[in-house]
């Protein structure tokens, strides 16, 4: 009978392969490389035409108003600007490309004038800064009506010497607001209030206006909540 064999100095352990608990020794796995993600970018609008002209000027109150043009309408919102004694500034650069870009897109109306919607005065003056400083001045004034529009508007609501208050209705409650109705609006929260007409009533106390100075706007859509009154003796400018 042999004895048994222990490791010592003079006989070294037996290295013996490790078992795994499937009884035989485990294999090597190879690392495989993960896969790396692609990162694909947006691409970038390409709906909307880029701006080649910027039309802005004041209107009778004193009003902004700002849009841009794309090419194909550029040359028919010159002819607009002229009519309407606004300023075209064409995109030549960086800095008016910007000012483009926060402005609202213009529309030419077939009467030949242009669609100009509202903006904030800042707008306004970063872009006066781009005219010749001889027109600078200029830019500062509203402009003058030349057509006769609002004379007409006026004879068309029965204005005559002093009566345009008294034809217009001008309700003193908002109940009573209906199609006709002259009441005051804001396009915005800090805008000022201009007067509008209700040209339809729509459910959940919503109605549609139209701007009264500024007819070649495209109607609106405002809650009676957003609506004010005009007072019973309110008189014309």
């Amino acid at each position: 009978m042999h004895a048994a064999a222990y490791p010592s100095p003079s006989n070294p352990a037996v290295s013996l392969p490790r078992l795994s608990i499937l009884g035989h020794p485990p294999k090597a796995q190879a690392l495989l490389p993960l896969p790396v993600p692609t990162i694909t970018k947006p691409k970038p609008a390409t709906d909307a035409p880029p701006a080649a002209l910027v039309l802005f000027g004041l209107d009778e109150r004193g009003k902004a108003h700002g849009a841009w043009f794309p090419q194909e309408t550029a040359e028919a919102a010159v002819a607009a600007a002229e009519t309407m004694g606004m300023f075209s500034l064409p995109v030549e650069d960086d800095a008016v490309r910007s000012l483009a870009g926060q402005l609202p897109q213009g529309k030419i109306f077939p009467s030949g004038k242009a669609f100009v919607p509202f903006v904030k005065a800042s707008f306004y003056d970063a872009l006066m800064t781009h005219l010749p400083e001889s027109e600078r001045d200029w830019a500062r004034q509203p402009v003058q009506a030349s057509d006769g529009k609002e004379a007409s508007r006026t004879e068309a609501a029965g204005a005559g010497a002093g009566t345009a208050t008294v034809q217009r209705d001008k309700p003193e409650d908002w109940s009573k607001i209906n199609v006709g109705s002259l009441v005051l609006a804001s396009d915005g929260p800090g805008d000022g209030w201009y007067e509008a007409d209700v040209v339809e009533v729509l459910p959940d106390e919503k109605f549609k206006l139209r701007w009264f100075q500024w007819p070649d706007l495209p109607d609106f859509v405002r809650p009676v909540t957003d609506i004010a009154l005009l007072h019973p003796r309110h008189q014309f400018a």
